[in-house]
């Protein structure tokens, strides 16, 4: 993830109403399509595209109706009250990088090129309808960083509640 020594705006973006506004100074790293059961539940949809930046490059400009969802030990999620836009995710256990949604990117602002699907994540969990693209990109049955993430066995639930950071 290149990031620019300047400090010059690389991208922006917004939640559908613009009460959010942030900025990034880092280029985009390539796009990770999240099929997750809670990437679909708060997309709507049946899955969720994020790019990773430096935490350090991303700064809000506005952030009036931000609120932070925690649904696990695992990750934080941030998104608008007002219109409801998915905006980042923060996993616990990378306080280095901030996972920033696509649909939130103005593409018009990139001051880069463009990122292209690089990666397929929580296919275990996709939707049974979705039909994958040969896109070329990897194919995670979990994700990457899995093996930083453990599942409790002495919980009674399945759900996201019941991951853990190793």
């Amino acid at each position: 993830m290149p990031k620019t020594t300047s400090g010059d705006i690389i991208f922006k973006g917004s939640c559908r109403c613009t009460a959010i506004q942030y900025t990034s100074t880092a280029a985009p790293s390539d796009i990770t399509l999240c099929h997750c059961h809670a990437c679909q539940h708060l997309s709507g949809s049946s899955y969720l595209p994020f790019i990773d930046i430096p935490r350090e490059s991303f700064t809000y400009t506005s952030s009036s109706t931000l609120k932070t969802l925690k649904l696990s030990d695992v990750a934080e999620r941030t998104f608008c009250s007002s219109c409801g836009t998915p905006i980042t995710m923060a996993y616990a256990f990378d306080e280095k990088r901030i996972s920033v949604t696509m649909g939130s990117i103005d593409m018009q602002s990139l001051a880069c090129e463009a990122p292209k699907v690089g990666q397929h994540i929580y296919l275990g969990e996709k939707a049974p309808w979705v039909v994958l693209p040969d896109d070329g990109a990897e194919r995670w049955s979990t994700q990457e960083m899995a093996h930083l993430i453990t599942f409790d066995s002495t919980a009674q639930g399945q759900g996201l509640e019941d991951l853990k950071i190793a």
